[in-house]
């Protein structure tokens, strides 16, 4: 009977025996993270931040070596605390994120953190005499090529929609430089996780009606009991400015890092920035 390893004997001694994995960490998870906040990360920066995690996870290997005395195990413990270490936060959020109570509840501190650490320690004595080195180092290289290989797509295609992105041209009514000279000035403020007077009353307790009478006062135009109809400012934020509701925002209830940042990259284009440019105003934010 044949073996899978017999099918590809070559590509299995490849995988198995060298700990490519310790090297393919770093890229992954930079390119994981550029994805997640396109637009907002700098490229010379990014790079930067491989080649110091790639010398660190070397570092960290060189120390699990004199634990181990040997690489293979060596590399390991190092991807495996890399992994730990770099997607952290990753990992918390999907708890804090999940519809299933008892994971929401496990991203509390003093519970996440010993459902982490403990199998984590339990891995590495293993890892001494227990665990296959040969069958571990294999996994790691195959699931990271494969991860890997999806990240390179995700980049091309968020390349790709970049390119096929079609700036939009908002059509405005020409003034002139009479009219121009006398439009008002624009102040717009939005209070921060703050829908309104009445929500600050009902749910914290607090009256906060002086802050509202003092903008009145001032001339401003208040929203009377106004809600946000999502749960980020910068989805609100983005809604207002495009005077349109995105398609790609529709039930969109959990903390999501591409979205969000999505959001924010879309509102320096947004409709209402273009008709104030088109007539010659200035933005401080």
């Amino acid at each position: 009977m044949q073996t899978k390893a017999g099918l590809f004997p070559w590509i299995y001694k490849l995988l198995s025996q060298y700990p490519i994995h310790l090297f393919l960490l770093s890229p992954f998870f930079i390119s994981f993270k550029y994805t997640q906040y396109q637009g907002l990360l700098d490229k010379t920066e990014t790079l930067k931040a491989a080649f110091y995690i790639l010398i660190g996870l070397v570092f960290v290997a060189s120390f699990y070596f004199l634990l181990y005395k040997q690489f293979q195990k060596s590399a390991i413990a190092a991807t495996v605390s890399g992994l730990l270490f770099l997607f952290f936060g990753d990992l918390r959020e999907s708890f804090q994120n999940s519809e299933v109570m008892l994971l929401a509840v496990f991203s509390e501190y003093k519970f996440f953190l010993p459902l982490i650490f403990v199998p984590f320690v339990i891995f590495l004595f293993l890892l001494k005499k227990k665990i296959n080195t040969l069958k571990t180092t294999f996994y790691l290289n195959l699931v990271l090529l494969i991860y890997s290989s999806i990240e390179i797509f995700n980049e091309i295609k968020l390349f790709n929609s970049k390119q096929q992105q079609v700036t939009k041209h908002i059509q405005t009514v020409p003034v002139s430089d009479n009219v121009q000279k006398n439009l008002p000035d624009i102040y717009y403020i939005v209070p921060d996780c703050y829908p309104s007077t009445a929500y600050q009353k009902e749910m914290l307790a607090t009256d906060n009606s002086g802050f509202d009478s003092s903008l009145a006062a001032l001339g401003f135009y208040l929203v009377t009991n106004s809600k946000s109809n999502y749960n980020r400012t910068a989805f609100s934020v983005l809604c207002t400015f495009t005077m349109s509701y995105p398609p790609w925002l529709a039930n969109n209830n959990s903390v999501n890092a591409f979205y969000y940042n999505k959001a924010i990259t879309e509102i320096g284009t947004a409709d209402a920035f273009q008709i104030m440019a088109a007539n010659r105003y200035s933005f401080v934010n």
